[in-house]
Order: C-alpha cells, then structure tokens, then sequence
C-alpha cells in the first residue's frame, strides 16, 4: 500500500511576485477552499492537511470558514511566517520573504510557541503537522518541533535551493527520522520528516555528487548554463503550478520502478491555496490559469486513485511510518 498526502500552505492573499495584497485579504480561505479544493477533494473522499500561516488563524472569520467548511477528516497544521507573529513582528511588510532560520534561535522558539499557542486558543486542539515559511527551517527547528508536541514536518524540498538561503541537496526524498541537529540528515529525533515529494533524474541516480553543488555553484551553474543542460538538472515537483501532468506521472513511475516493490512510498503533493484563487499569487493571473491548475491536480489525484494510493493526512502518514519501523 503507497500513500498519497496533500499539504497545502494557507495564507493570506499575495499577488504578483508574492506581494501582500493590502489590507489583508483572504480569499483563498473564504472562496478557493471551500468552494473549489474542499468539493474536488469530497468528491474523491481525500483528506487533505492544511497548513496555517498566523495572519489565517487570526482572523476570526478565515477560522470560522475552516470550522464551518472542511470535511471532519481534514488536518489543520502550522506553517511559520514569522513577519506575522511576535516576538519582533513585521506586519506591514510588503513579502513573507523571511525565512525562520534567519532568527537568532530564542526568537525562533517564541515565534513558533506563540504560532502553536495561537493555533490551541483558536481550535482547542494541539497541532501536529507543521511546514517552515518558504522551506527556511533551521537547525534548531526540529528541536523546536518536538518540545511543542509536534509529529511531523514537512519543510524539506529535496534537490533544491534559494540562492545563498537554505538548500536541500543530499535530503532524503523518502519519510526518516532526521538528525537532531541537521534536518538534512537521518537520525534519531523524536518527530518525522516527510519531504515534499520533488525528483531529479540526475541526482537521483547521484545523491552523493548532489552534495557538491552548494560547496561549487560556479561550476554546477557552469555546466547547465553554459553547455545547455538545464532540462538534464531540472527538479520536477508533485505541485500542478510548476509541472504538468505528464512530468508528474512520469516523476510517480519512475519513484515506483526504483523502488521495486520494497517499500511504501509516501506521494506529498504540495501547493498554496492562493494560486487557486483568482489574482492572488503569481500563478493565477487569469480563470484559465486556475483552470488548468485545476485539471492538473485533478488528473494526478485520479492516476494516483488509479494505482490504488490510499489519501491520508500528514500527522496519519507520520503515524504509519513511525509504525512500520
């Protein structure tokens, strides 16, 4: 039995390059997920994880939404943008463009207390499942995780990297238990790491020459520049914004034919909900351009249905691996 898993990061409304709309709008809460994402997935009895930047959680009217409109089977997690949470908020910024590993760590901490506090006080329950802002957790974050009671993170983007910021060359593409102290390694933390489900045709076959890339930039940059390699190096996603159908299953068969059978393979499909709403991220400009988002992700969650992957929730998968082990 292989399991599919769909996380999706829920914020407020951005725009064109990932700028906040002002003031605050949240109408991929209040109209994408309910009216949209929350219908396709009921129909295809799959439950999905939603994972709640601060500002969402604290409009009262986003949380009434989710009570009144997501299916009882549904996850609610966290997901850190520390410009809308104390200690040291900026709530007038113009991107979420801070990654939490930029924090000094007691600062980290708090932010990802008082997120975790608020998620308690708002839904009377303790979240379990969290996902870093921009995939920017640090080597503390897993710490962090397990003493709020979390399960599960899903911040590792394997085979890829933001400028000088963070990268994930040499994760695991499969669930581990991380290292304590380096979220890119396994280990033996108390809580599971389920990466997003990202492949490479040349570094999966490579894992331990993937490792070089950050140590030389110029040269890996050299080779898919210069000698027109970058379709060779290119990461394709389980996410209907960046890769098409056909680059989704074709990533799913090869995960199957390289496993061979031997174990359960965990399928993360990853998205935001504002690039389901119209004009609210770089990727939905236009109703054609949702619409084909929306084919995408219905069509791999059918492939997927059609290799018999049984849908379940991010903390659910962490539970099941923890269980095979």
């Amino acid at each position: 039995m292989n399991y599919g898993i769909i996380s999706i990061d829920v914020e407020c409304d951005k725009g064109a390059e990932w700028k906040i709309q002002r003031p605050l709008k949240f109408s991929s809460v209040l109209e994408a997920i309910p009216n949209t994402l929350a219908p396709l997935f009921r129909s295809m009895d799959i439950p999905a994880t939603l994972l709640l930047s601060p500002e969402v959680i604290k409009s009262h009217e986003c949380a009434e939404s989710l009570g009144n409109h997501i299916d009882q089977s549904t996850e609610l997690g966290t997901h850190l943008h520390g410009e809308f949470i104390a200690p040291q908020p900026f709530f007038n910024c113009s991107k979420t463009s801070m990654m939490q590993k930029a924090y000094k760590p007691d600062i980290e901490f708090k932010k990802m207390e008082n997120l975790t506090r608020l998620f308690i006080d708002t839904f009377a329950t303790s979240p379990t499942s969290f996902r870093a802002g921009r995939f920017g957790l640090s080597e503390n974050t897993l710490k962090f995780l397990c003493d709020l009671g979390y399960k599960v993170d899903t911040s590792v983007a394997p085979f890829m990297h933001w400028k000088n910021q963070i990268h994930f060359y040499g994760a695991p593409t499969r669930p581990y238990f991380p290292s304590m102290s380096n979220p890119l390694q396994s280990g033996a933390a108390d809580i599971i790491e389920i990466p997003v489900t990202i492949g490479n045709r040349i570094w999966e076959r490579f894992p331990t020459l993937s490792k070089t890339v950050p140590e030389h930039p110029l040269f890996w940059g050299f080779l898919r520049k210069y000698l027109h390699l970058e379709h060779l190096f290119r990461s394709v996603w389980l996410r209907p914004t960046f890769s098409t159908v056909k680059e989704m299953k074709t990533l799913i068969q090869r995960m199957i034919k390289r496993n061979e059978g031997k174990q359960t393979l965990y399928f993360n499909i990853m998205f935001h909900s504002v690039e389901f709403a119209l004009g609210c991220s770089p990727y939905s400009g236009s109703t054609t351009k949702i619409e084909l988002l929306h084919r995408r992700l219905e069509s791999i969650l059918h492939y997927l249905h059609h290799l018999n992957t049984k849908f379940i929730t991010l903390t659910e998968a962490a539970e099941r691996f923890r269980e095979s082990q």
